[in-house]
């Protein structure tokens, strides 16, 4: 009885590095990662993508497009909603009041409209 094996993907490598001209598509370690990344894709038994798109991009990148899914990663705006200072519990919990606060959540890089 084998083990099986499930990736969850979080980023189009090496494709968008090649979009981002980090990596050049006929180098050598470009190839050798594409190979590398379709061989995964093919051969698990279950690949999750963050969305549609990316699902499709995955199968076209070697996923078994019957294997292949996807699972949204971000909050639902509709349950998590901005409180004020003054209502905020974990601001009064862990003695933050009158404290400037910082949150980062999440990755910011080179792919996201926002950061170029």
């Amino acid at each position: 009885m084998g083990a099986h094996s499930v990736y969850w993907v979080q980023d189009l490598f090496p494709q968008i590095a090649a979009r981002l001209g980090v990596m050049n598509e006929r180098s050598l370690i470009y190839r050798a990662s594409d190979r590398l990344a379709r061989w995964l894709n093919r051969r698990c038994d279950l690949v999750i993508a963050l969305g549609p798109r990316m699902a499709r991009a995955l199968a076209t990148a070697g996923a078994r497009e019957e294997r292949t899914t996807y699972v949204h990663n971000w909050a639902d705006a509709s349950a998590i909603r901005p409180v004020s200072r003054t209502d905020n519990a974990f601001v009064r919990e862990q003695g933050l009041e009158g404290k400037f606060i910082v949150l980062y959540s999440g990755n910011a890089g080179r792919a996201h409209p926002s950061v170029r």
